[in-house]
């Protein structure tokens, strides 16, 4: 399953987001997992989701020649590739970013720092490993370590 951080796509213009899609992607190769007491999804939420190649033309529209920018790029990346490479499709994105080793910089360590961990770090509301609150908090996490020191 592709994680859904991946198919909320937004295009950001100075720090205005102009467009953005949101979408579940059902399972195909791989079951749920099963439910825990850190359940994000219930099955019920993917009876109805569209397959991949249903979302695909509105994401691949929102990417296209885009530098995107991801927390813990590299697996977001790889997911994507993996998920157009099973169904024979081409992503086009310009490139890829990684806003955790900018945190990793910013805060002086090595090891990796969870969304959670850096947002309670920069004082910045945490996502909850849902795509749009995620997003959105990679995005105010972004804002806060750009803003100049007051």
């Amino acid at each position: 399953m592709l994680l859904q951080a991946i198919i909320s796509g937004s295009r950001v213009k100075g720090w205005a987001s102009s467009r953005n899609y949101q979408s579940l992607v059902r399972p195909v190769f791989n079951p749920l997992p099963p439910s825990s007491k850190h359940k994000r999804f219930d099955r019920a939420e993917f009876a109805e989701a569209p397959e991949w190649p249903q979302v695909w033309p509105q994401l691949s529209a929102l990417l296209d020649n885009k530098l995107l920018i991801a927390y813990n790029a590299a697996f977001d990346r790889r997911a994507l590739a993996a998920t157009c490479l099973r169904y024979r499709l081409r992503s086009t994105e310009r490139g890829w970013r990684c806003a955790m080793q900018l945190v990793k910089m910013m805060i002086g360590t090595r090891k990796s720092v969870t969304l959670g961990e850096a947002c309670a770090h920069f004082g910045v509301e945490a996502g909850n490993h849902r795509a749009a609150r995620d997003v959105l908090a990679t995005y105010n996490l972004l804002r806060e370590l750009i803003r100049p020191a007051e």
